[in-house]
């Protein structure tokens, strides 16, 4: 008989030690935003710097349009304040007031119009937001791209987030910035921080209470972010 007890108590403690287990952990699926990297002026693309796979950092120089044109300008409007400023020098060695303040203001409209064309030549060059991994590249070089429109797609790092399904009972218990872990089949396990939490019920689920699941969004921390891919499967453990 005191077997027997024993046993029974053994069994219920393993069934609550699985149970709780069971709302500790929970089977997750790592989701990327990518980032559509364009430029605001229409041109051919002249030069592509990245292959699809590549590693980037921010500010790195991606892709760049036609702009030999721009080019021209700017090189005529550097002229033009180069010899402004020769004209205000002139000016202060002995001519009237109102010759200098005439001669000042060709140097100001001269510096602003160099200024506008070199913010242009700017943007004919498309440099990486942040660090981060190529993921497609949609135009070859020497085709026309409208302005505004993708031709390089990046994964941030910064992006990537834990999508994952809790009980009620559980999603009563959590807060914004909670610490989680991270777990996957073939990296150490780090940590993330939830992000969100749906005050919603999944539809797509049973609807009978003890069965309703939501939504938590979980951000991993900065030394995970480079070995996680979108799609990879995860398991959270509160």
């Amino acid at each position: 008989m005191a077997i027997m007890r024993a046993a029974l108590v053994l069994a219920v403690a393993l069934l609550a030690s699985c149970s709780q287990q069971q709302l500790r952990s929970f089977s997750g699926r790592t989701q990327g935003e990518y980032l559509q990297v364009s430029v605001p002026l229409s041109g051919s693309l002249t030069r592509l710097n990245v292959r699809p796979g590549e590693t980037v950092r921010r500010g790195e120089a991606l892709f760049s349009l036609d702009s030999e044109e721009d080019r021209a300008a700017r090189r005529e409007a550097a002229e033009r304040v180069k010899a402004a400023r020769a004209q205000l020098t002139a000016a202060r060695g002995g001519s009237l007031a109102e010759d200098i303040r005439a001669a000042q203001s060709a140097v100001d409209m001269s510096q602003a119009q160099l200024a506008r064309l070199q913010w242009r030549l700017d943007q004919t060059v498309a440099r990486a937001p942040s660090d981060g991994v190529i993921v497609d590249v949609t135009y070859s070089e020497g085709q026309w791209v409208e302005a505004g429109i993708g031709v390089v797609s990046l994964l941030s790092p910064e992006s990537m987030k834990v999508r994952f399904f809790v009980p009620a009972q559980v999603a009563t218990t959590l807060r914004q910035g909670q610490r989680v872990g991270l777990r996957c089949g073939q990296c150490v396990q780090v940590e993330g921080e939830i992000v969100y939490f749906s005050p919603i019920a999944d539809p797509d689920r049973d609807d009978s209470s003890e069965r309703l699941r939501f939504l938590v969004e979980a951000r991993p921390t900065s030394s995970a972010l480079l070995s996680l891919r979108p799609g990879q499967a995860i398991e959270v453990v509160l």
